[in-house]
Parts: structure tokens; sequence; C-alpha cells
């Protein structure tokens, strides 16, 4: 799609008389420098279809050309000033202004699925209550459409990206954006300031796809701070980018208007998954009080400010505070960080002296005649919202002669430090001598044996101790050989059947070889016999063993042949009343025929006579004889 710039032959003369109404009203602001817009002020970055609307060309701080700003009180001006940025506006509390926001632009092709307005602009100042919301005029038809708002904080600049939706646009139709200033503050009258750097407008339409060139933005953050009782400032941010961006970080803390310290040139890399920058820095004053604002400015690759992120870090800790009052300076020390409500156990473990009086406890006076806190009484209190000093309180003693008690070592010696000794008298306590213990060796504290190197079975070493104070060797011995210990037996060839082994004992503590012996052969394992060659009727067979350790032939002998089995006579031929029959035996084994012969034939058996015809009283009857085995007829007759 392409953008065309509105004539602006039509609005040349309505310009001329708001510039000079604007002389007449801003002539106190400063020189007016509302300039009409002009072809050569539409750029378009090629083949992303992102067009810009308004560019100052200016990169710096807006505090560095804040005096070379107009002032646009026009509701329909859309003015700018390439010498610095725009808008510059003024209202009374509660007002409004309207400013125009860039060229004027013409829609040639439907827009589709991407419709985005990016502004660069500084001091929007949501936190004091200004609303800078942003507004689409359809010039043509008059329309107007709001669609969204400036967002950022006072005295930084703020990227604000706003997705329109592509319905509110009508192809054929010109438009220009506009922001209203809002001022909400309560006070009776209040400068508003809103400059831009960029004013861009991204359009997907119907005849061009593009991808959308998306600017590193923050999307999420947290900034948090905490301050130690030394004075450490400890800071968590965290960030999240709609791109992976790198930015420069700069940290401070202040307590009104005065700078308490800084940590510099510090970075960071932001991505879309989020991270935390953990950066410590140390206050001017290691005393901290009251409440600070604690500060992290991001800046760009070019050294540009960013944003700037703000926490604010209370110091409420509390000190208790011993002082000696006109005594010595023997005095405890509390190194405890108090909140207010916190309970306080005094502390004797280091009283102070002062010549002619006894020290009788301490006070939160210095003037105190009667301690309040004594080491056989009170010892604790509750701490307020102050550091608390506890003064010694002394009671004067009379005169009397010092008596002298036994030294009391204070201070223990070491081998690298001096200690201490007094004595105190035995009636008032009061300090009458003390002397130095020199450091010496005779204070090394030994530590546990070491040895060096190992002592082994065969070789003596020695072993020390030292000091654990200085590290110095204080004790040194000999150590002798420990002798071999008891032996273990290795296996160095396993026996077999027909051939020895062999074996050696070693010390279980360092290895080496105590003996050597040979481990006899234990010859053959009887084993089951094995048959190679079955026997049969007729010949031999054999058999053999094997050792089952290591299978050699240890036994072989001849299995007799079995001989024939014979089976029951088989009838051949079997015998007729006429003929022999055949017959034959066989070896129930291997088949074998083992006997054979003959069946002698035994003749016709003749049968009773068999009638076969009745006689009659006239005619004679028939009978015969057969054979039983074959019932052949042997003979006939006549029956009578």
């Amino acid at each position: 799609m392409s953008l065309t710039l509105r004539s602006k032959h039509t609005r040349i003369l309505s310009m001329v008389l708001v510039l000079v109404l604007l002389v007449g009203i801003c002539a106190p602001l400063g020189a007016i420098r509302a300039n009409a817009a002009s072809s050569t002020d539409l750029q378009t970055t090629p083949g992303t279809n992102t067009y810009s609307l308004f560019n100052s060309g200016r990169t710096g701080s807006a505090t560095a050309y804040r005096q070379q700003q107009g002032a646009d009180y026009n509701p329909n001006s859309r003015s700018y000033n390439n010498s610095g940025y725009d808008i510059y506006g003024q209202m009374p509390s509660g007002g409004t202004v309207t400013l125009g926001m860039g060229l004027s632009f013409t829609i040639n092709e439907a827009v589709t699925e991407l419709a985005r307005l990016t502004v660069n602009a500084y001091d929007v100042d949501e936190e004091q209550g200004e609303y800078d919301y942003v507004t689409l005029v359809d010039e043509t038809n008059g329309s107007r459409v709001q669609v969204g708002a400036l967002s950022g904080m006072n005295n930084e600049w703020n990227v604000t990206e706003l997705t329109l939706a592509p319905t509110i646009f009508t192809t054929g139709h010109t438009y220009h954006f506009e922001v209203t200033i809002s001022n909400r503050s309560t006070s009776s009258s209040y400068v508003w300031l809103v400059y831009l750097r960029t004013v861009s407008l991204q359009l997907t339409t119907a005849g061009q796809q593009v991808v959308d060139p998306v600017v590193p933005t923050v999307t999420e953050y947290d900034f948090s701070a905490s301050i130690s009782n030394s004075g450490y400032v400890t800071t968590n941010l965290y960030l999240k980018s709609n791109l992976d961006v790198s930015y420069s970080l700069e940290y401070g803390a202040n307590l009104g208007s005065n700078q308490h310290g800084s940590s510099l040139n510090q970075s960071v890399t932001v991505t879309p998954a989020g991270v935390t920058k953990t950066v410590g820095f140390q206050l001017e004053s290691a005393a901290p009080s009251g409440s600070y604002t604690v500060i992290v400015i991001l800046k760009d690759s070019a050294g540009n400010t960013v944003t700037t992120y703000r926490a604010t870090a209370g110091y409420s800790y509390r000190a208790v505070n011993y002082n000696s009052n006109g005594g010595s300076q023997n005095l405890p020390t509390d190194t405890n960080t108090y909140s207010s409500g916190n309970t306080v156990t005094v502390k004797f473990d280091y009283i102070p002296s002062r010549a002619g009086y006894n020290f009788l406890g301490w006070a939160t006076s210095s003037t105190a005649t009667t301690p309040e806190f004594t080491e056989n009484g009170n010892k604790t209190f509750t701490i307020g919202s102050s550091d608390v000093t506890l003064y010694a309180v002394w009671g004067e003693v009379q005169t009397h002669t010092h008596t002298a008690g036994e030294w009391i070592v204070d201070i223990e010696p070491t081998c690298t430090t001096d200690g201490s000794r007094c004595k105190l008298c035995t009636d008032c306590g009061e300090e009458l001598e003390r002397e130095t213990i020199a450091a010496s060796s005779d204070y090394h504290v030994e530590s546990e044996w070491y040895m060096n190197p190992d002592v082994s079975c065969t070789t003596a070493g020695y072993k020390y101790k030292l000091c654990t104070v200085c590290g110095a060797k204080v004790v040194e011995a000999v150590m002798p050989a420990i002798g071999h210990g008891e032996g273990v037996w290795v296996v160095d060839a396993e026996p077999t059947c027909t051939t020895d082994g062999e074996r050696r004992k070693v010390c279980v503590d360092c290895g080496e070889e105590l003996s050597r012996e040979i481990i006899p052969a234990g010859g053959h394992a009887a084993g089951e016999w094995v048959i190679d060659a079955p026997a049969t009727c007729t010949t031999d067979g054999s058999r053999y063993k094997i050792c089952p350790d290591c299978s050699a032939e240890t036994a072989r002998e001849t299995i007799p042949a079995l001989g024939h089995t014979e089976s029951d006579w088989i009838i051949d031929t079997p015998v007729t009343c006429y003929a022999d029959g055949a017959k034959h035996k066989v070896c129930t084994v291997c088949g074998v025929e083992t006997a054979r012969a003959t069946i002698l034939s035994v003749g016709h058996v003749a049968s009773d006579w068999i009638v076969d015809l009745r006689p009659t009283c006239t005619a004679p009857g028939s009978q015969y004889k057969t054979c039983t085995e074959c019932h052949l007829v042997l003979e006939s007759g006549v029956e009578i």
C-alpha cells in the first residue's frame, strides 16, 4: 500500500491566522515554531510498510532542548519542530489540551491483520496524575476513535506500542493522530509536557504481507532494594522483554537531594524468558539513616536513557554503643543490629576502670549517679526508634591502701600475638599493675598427628603436629616400619587333572610376595560310561569314560554281541490234507531268519455219512462222506 499527504493548500490561510494568534498568546513562553508539515517529512522504511509520521531527528536528553520548544495551544494543530521535540502544553488544574501528533495520511488499500502505532515520548508523568489519551481522527468524516494512552513516568523516555483494530480504517479516508493531555492535579496551575522523538505507523494490507519489525521493549519489570546496617545497598532488578536486548545500567541511592553512592558500568541482557540482575554498592556513609530512593537507569547501546526504575529502601536498624564516661576504654562491643521493639541484653564482658572510682553499672544518661543496669541486677531493656548509648556510672571510693592481688590474665597470649595480665586491688578492684605477656612458641596449639610420608611395611616414615594458630611444625617423631601383615593366598596358575598349579602368599597391607608353593595336579575324576558304538546281535559294541573336569578319555571297553532273540514260529505255507506246509522263526531284534521247518500233511479225515436224499417206498435215497478238514467228498452211496 502507499500513504499520501493530504493537500495543505486549503489550510495555509487558517495556519497563518493560527500563527498570528500564537505569536500574541505564546510570546511569553518563547518563540513560536509551529511549522506546517511537508512531503519530505513522510518517510517509508523500504519493505516493511512502516511509515514515519514524525521524527524529531534528536536522540539526546529532552532537558537540553527544553528551552527551544514552542507552545502549542491549537487543538487542531499537528505542528512540530525539527530543531527539538514536540509537544509542549500548559493548562489549568483539571483542564485538558489536545495536540496533534505528526502528519496526516490517506489509506489507499484495505488494512488487514496488522495496525500498530509506536510512539517514543518523554515526560508522560503518569505517577503525578497526567493521562495522555491517543485518538485517531478521521478527517474525511470527522469521526474520532480513542485507541489508547501513552505509558511511562516523569522525566523518562518511554516507548508506547498501541495495537489498533484494522477495521477502524476505511480505504480512501484521510487520518491523523492526536494526544489529549489531561491534568488531574489538584494544584491551581501546572505545566504539562509531552516531548515526542518519533511517531510511526505500521500496517499490513491486502496487497502486501509485512513481517512485523518489533521494537525491543521491556514488557515486565520489578525493582526492589534493601540497605544493611553497614550502608551496603542490595538491589534486585527483574526484566522481561519481547526480544533479546542488552542495556547498560547505572545505579544510585539518594537521601533527599544528596547522592549517597553509586555503582556504574553494569550491564544486562534481557530475554523473553525474563532475567534477574542483583547488584550491590556501598553508600558514602557507613551509618545509614532514614529512607533512601534507590534508582537504576536503563540505557541503550547508544547511551540514551530508556527508562528509570525507583525503589524505596528505609533503614530502620538501631545500634547500642558503650561510653566509659571518663574512665578507660576497656569497653564492651555490641555488633548486633536491632529493630524497634527488640530486647537488648546489656554486656558486662569488659568493664572500664577509673582511678579513685568504682564501676557501678550502666545508664542511658551521662550524668546518672545510679545505674539502670548492673551485672547482678537488671540487664535487659527494649530498644525504641533511636540508637542507644550506655554510659558508665562511677561511685567515688574512699582513699585506702591498695592490696595487690594475684596476676589475672585478661588477654591470653598466643604464639603470634601478645597477651596481657594485671593485678587488681583485692579491696576495691582498682587495677594496680599491668604487663604484657610476650608472644612465644610456648603458646603453640598442637594439631592432630600428620603422616609424611605414610609409614609402610618395610619403609619407616615420620609424623608431625602443626600449630593450629600459626601453622608452624611443633612436634616431629619417627615412625618405624610396621612389618608385613597377615598374608593371603593369590593363585597364579590353577592346577588341572594332569598338571600342577601355583600360588603365592602376599602381604595384605603392601601386596609384597611372602611365599610361593605348588598346587598338585588333581588327577582325573571318574565319569559315567558313554556308549559310542552300541552292540548288535552279531557284532560287538564299545563304550568309554571321560573326566568331567578336563574331558579327557579315562577308560574304554568292548560291549559283547547280544546274540539273536528268536520269535515264535511264523507260518509261511499252511498245511493241507493233501499237501505239506512251511514255517520259520526270526530274531526279534534284528529281523534275521533263525529257523525254518516243514509242516507234514496229516491226510483226509472222513466224516460220518451225511444223508442228502431220503429213500421212499419206491425209490432208494443217497448219502456221502466228506473230509472234516477240507470238506472234500470222499465217498457216496445209496441209502436203503
